[in-house]
């Protein structure tokens, strides 16, 4: 029989006594588990996210009919190493959302999320991370191109895509 960690909606919508104070929900998944609580935490919130790149880790070359690579194995390990990171820096940030995970024609993977008109799309290479930000249709004046320096400097972006 398989158990199911329930979440009761109400433990969300309040502010805890003190900033210090864990929150009821984490309080309970570190009783359940023993193991550091935000670590457990960031695992369970990415399960669906690393089987989604396993996935797309295993697709070969012409996986689309149209001449694209196979993901490259650097660029799976790159991807896989920061997922746990940018889980991290979004739950600090704004809410954690799964991401789209594919692979570019290049073999790099994608890491893909919208909301409403703005779309952040990072794109794991080998050892870097480009990040492409996009919130119209106007390829010279909706989109910007930048290097991902650390996960640090995506905190922004990720406040950015989740912005009212």
């Amino acid at each position: 029989m398989s158990q199911q960690l329930c979440i009761e909606p109400s433990w969300g919508a309040g502010r805890t006594q003190s900033v210090n104070a864990t929150h009821p929900f984490l309080r309970c998944l570190g009783a359940l588990t023993g193991e550091r609580t935000s670590e457990r935490l960031t695992s369970y919130l990415i399960q669906a996210s690393v089987k989604d790149l396993m996935r797309v880790a295993r697709l070969r070359e012409d996986w689309d009919r149209a001449g694209s690579m196979a993901p490259r194995p650097q660029a799976v390990a790159n991807a896989s190493a920061r997922l746990a990171e940018i889980c991290g820096m979004a739950v600090k940030a704004g809410p954690w959302i799964q991401p789209h995970i594919s692979a570019s024609e290049n073999g790099d993977i994608t890491f893909e999320w919208w909301n409403g008109p703005r779309k952040l799309t990072l794109y794991f290479g080998d050892d870097g991370v480009e990040v492409i930000r996009v919130w119209g249709i106007d390829i010279d004046n909706d989109m910007e191109h930048l290097h991902l320096q650390s996960t640090d400097d995506l905190a922004p972006l990720w406040a950015w895509l989740y912005a009212d």
